[in-house]
């Protein structure tokens, strides 16, 4: 079965069940009556607690922002439900939120992907939640009462709060949800984020702690006033801030799927919040079923006439038509695809599906050429290619008749026994006049295969991390393009990480990155409690290092690109103890300091990215860092709040395992 489990993810497999009629029928031949599309398909599950009893009356919630309303489904008496979905080849599932009839247990359900022919049972498992105290205070520690706390997991906003008179937020969420941040802000006064990781970039979350104290150090008032193309306002249109990163943070906070910020009927949306003490700029995204943003607006701190933004949103077209069988008989169910492409970064991509006399209607992005494809897995037609519409023009009447088309497949493999290949993505992209293309992909299945049913047209195909086949399809019933790997692009790494004696070594947290391909991400992880830990990664040769905070050891090891299983041995670390001063003496509060480790300091000849470890000054200015190599050169940077070129310094510890710094800025 084709199935990858996101984070959060508390299933154990998924029961797909309603695979309509037909599914082998030729478009030119037998009865017409059994000939039917697979545009939707039912998705059956079960709800049950820790115990694995079933739980009636379970309430499951699809989260996202682009829902006007989320949809409701509550389990019945035996803890079941179903849900109508659509049957794309491999379709990526709704985050969902189910909450117990108690309110008391919960899940989170990140996404999941699932193939119409996947047959084993969806099965969700609740449990009681998580609890998290959050006080929101200002500079001066007053609590900040009627603060808007948010708490988000993979992405989506899970929890939404506002703190009390005490300036205190009672979050409870999900047990499995793995948060990302908890954000807190008021207008006038600013915002704050808590992240819970401790590296960046990392796909580890953290157990979120069970008090969390959030400081707001100011507000700016920034107001995105969306418009249309003739300048008229435009209300309900939904306005969001993309990324902010504020001074002194690992990272930034991603509040793309975060909120409803919508604009008034004066077309304004306003955020009286944002942070004083923001790093950089921000850019606001908007979303409406109506209408697109081709391009978008950035706030930026070092600007103060930049608060007043201009959103300018442009109506979408309308594209109708009627897809038939050859002998004239409607096609029902058949998912259809649209892609364009014009002079933004923003393209349009969506998907509909025909209804029971045929017809279909679907929305797309102006003064884009758009391609519209069939991308039923028994039926086929030639795209429509040269859709080009300017903003507000509907055009009726692109009607397609389907055939079995041409089926392109192959197998892929790899290594010298030519294994096959499994869960892994088949691309395959039509290419039609201009920059003009619509992209499909595919999962291998147990035996290697991958399949795509198309119509004429000319394609680029991309198989894993193969070359790209460029083909022609004319009127061929099949072609077939297989494919050998010598291995995958990313595999797993198990390992263990031990001290000199060979115990176990629990919490290590592990980092890993890539020393021949720079633009690879890198890895980090914590090891178990028997001191083992697995992660995924790309397959190069890469500098693995583990550090243990609490017992000052540390270890490295290069690893080659075939290596699946690593022993980490930790070995006694230094220490580096620092202080940051003004010229006057006193200290430098919060202020980010940057251990940088290049691989070429600790394997000679290895090139690629630094492991970089951070820290943050306390009220002394002092902060330190733990599990250091000994006798490895290292950099300090320390960050400027003013997101200027940071002061650098160069250190290694010595024998005497301890080095110490005094720093006047």
């Amino acid at each position: 079965m084709s199935q990858t489990l996101h984070r959060s993810l508390v299933l154990v497999s998924v029961f797909f069940l309603g695979l309509l009629m037909a599914r082998n029928a030729r478009a030119d031949d037998a009865d017409t009556s059994v000939k039917r599309g697979a545009g939707s398909m039912l998705l059956r599950g079960i709800v049950v607690n820790e115990l694995g009893d079933p739980v009636a009356g379970a309430v499951l919630e699809t989260v996202g922002y682009r829902l006007d309303a989320p949809i409701r489904i509550t389990t019945n008496d035996r803890g079941a439900f179903v849900k109508r979905v659509p049957a794309d080849n491999e379709y990526y599932g709704e985050p969902m939120l189910i909450t117990g009839p108690d309110g008391q247990r919960t899940s989170f359900v990140s996404g999941y992907q699932y193939h119409p022919s996947d047959v084993k049972p969806f099965r969700i498992v609740i449990r009681p939640k998580q609890k998290t105290s959050v006080q929101v205070v200002d500079t001066d520690g007053r609590p900040v009462a009627d603060a808007d706390v948010r708490l988000i997991a993979n992405h989506h906003e899970l929890t939404h709060l506002r703190t009390d008179h005490d300036g205190t937020a009672e979050l409870s969420y999900p047990s499995d949800a793995e948060v990302d941040w908890i954000v807190a802000h008021r207008d006038g006064k600013g915002m704050d984020y808590y992240e819970n990781y401790d590296a960046f970039p990392s796909t580890e979350r953290l157990q979120v702690p069970e008090n969390i104290t959030m400081t707001l150090q100011g507000a700016v008032d920034v107001t995105v006033k969306v418009e249309d193309s003739k300048g008229a306002p435009l209300s309900g249109i939904r306005v969001h801030p993309w990324t902010i990163h504020i001074k002194d943070k690992l990272s930034y906070v991603n509040l793309s799927g975060v909120g409803r910020f919508q604009s008034n009927n004066a077309g304004e949306c306003k955020f009286n919040w944002f942070p004083a003490n923001l790093l950089g700029s921000v850019t606001f995204l908007g979303h409406s079923d109506d209408y697109y943003c081709p391009g978008n607006p950035s706030y930026v701190a070092s600007s103060p006439e930049s608060s007043q933004l201009t959103m300018t949103m442009f109506r979408n077209s309308i594209v109708r038509g009627n897809v038939r069988y050859a002998d004239g008989s409607p096609a029902v169910g058949i998912r259809m695809q649209g892609e364009g492409r014009g002079d933004t970064n923003h393209y349009f991509r969506d998907h509909c599906s025909t209804d029971e006399n045929g017809n279909y209607e679907i929305k797309i992005y102006p003064d884009q050429t758009t391609i519209l494809a069939i991308t039923d897995q028994n039926f086929a037609a030639e795209s429509k290619t040269d859709i080009l519409l300017p903003e507000g023009k509907d055009i009726d009447d692109v009607d397609f008749t389907l055939s079995s088309g041409t089926l392109v497949t192959g197998v892929v493999t790899m290594g010298a026994d030519q294994q096959p290949v499994q869960n892994q993505t088949a691309t395959l992209i039509q290419n039609a006049a201009g920059d003009a293309n619509l992209v499909r992909w595919n999962e291998t299945d147990e035996t290697g295969r991958y399949h795509f049913r198309v119509g004429p047209g000319t394609y680029t195909l991309r198989l894993v991390d193969g070359p790209s086949h460029e083909i022609v399809v004319k009127d061929e019933p099949e072609l077939i393009v297989n494919q050998h790997l010598d291995r995958l692009p990313r595999g797993n790494l198990d390992g263990r990480v031990v001290d000199a004696a060979g115990e176990p070594v629990a919490g290590a947290v592990i980092m890993g990155e890539s020393t021949n391909a720079p633009g690879h991400a890198g890895f980090s992880t914590t090891s178990g409690d028997e001191g083992t830990f697995a992660t995924e990664r790309w397959m190069d040769r890469i500098s693995v290092h583990a550090f243990d905070i609490q017992s000052n050891q540390v270890g490295h090891q290069l690893i080659e690109p075939d290596d699946k299983n690593l022993t980490i041995e930790l070995q006694p670390g230094g220490k580096i103890v620092g202080t940051l001063l003004k010229a006057d003496g006193t200290p430098i509060k919060s202020r980010r300091v940057v251990l940088n480790q290049s691989p070429l300091k600790t394997f000679p000849a290895q090139n690629g990215k630094s492991i970089r470890r951070f820290a943050m000054t306390d009220e002394m200015g002092q902060y330190e860092f733990h599990a250091v190599p000994i006798n490895v050169p290292h950099t300090l940077y320390i960050v400027s709040p003013r997101d200027e070129n940071p002061e650098q310094l160069d250190v290694t510890i010595d024998e005497s395992n301890v080095a110490e710094i005094k720093t006047k800025l």
